[in-house]
């Protein structure tokens, strides 16, 4: 399994985020270039730490409940909010960027992680999202399809582009 380098999750003018998908994920994807394009492009709005726990909690779990995959997603998930309020703290708590955390902007980008999230995680070949429906994983990349093309751009509107 590739690492996939910690994001500087930073409310600042131009965020770092993790700005593809992994190896690993590539590989394990089903699709065709446009969903991997697609995935790739959500991603840029997911902290790679969600993305990571995801990852490493799957190839080591290996879960094979629903529960168990319900788990490792919700706590993926809940780990987004987390990088957030720790970014919030970590930028207060500095003297040398006193105004950086701009809320309108950091809840626009929460809202977008999350977003982003649940549809990358729907969209994985072991989803637990399948549960719904067996084919869950492909409504998701063609969700995936629509918010790479609406996403980026009103995030581009917003001043939110993330830095490649």
């Amino acid at each position: 399994m590739s690492v996939i380098r910690m994001s500087q999750l930073a409310l600042e003018p131009n965020p770092v985020y993790a700005t593809g998908l992994s190896a690993a994920t590539r590989s394990a994807e089903s699709g065709g270039g446009d969903r991997s394009n697609a995935l790739e492009k959500i991603v840029t709005f997911i902290p790679s730490e969600a993305i990571g726990l995801y990852i490493a909690g799957s190839g080591i779990m290996q879960p094979s409940s629903s529960v168990e995959r319900w788990g490792l997603f919700l706590f993926a998930t809940a780990s987004i909010p987390l990088v957030y309020l720790l970014r919030y703290f970590e930028t207060r708590g500095t003297s040398a960027a006193p105004g950086e955390w701009n809320t309108r902007r950091g809840c626009w980008l929460l809202s977008f992680a999350l977003l982003a999230f649940v549809v990358w995680g729907a969209a994985m070949p072991q989803s637990p999202f399948l549960e719904f429906h067996p084919k869950m994983n492909q409504y998701a990349a063609v969700a995936a399809l629509a918010l790479a093309a609406f996403m980026s751009k009103i995030a581009e509107l917003l001043g939110l582009t993330p830095k490649s």
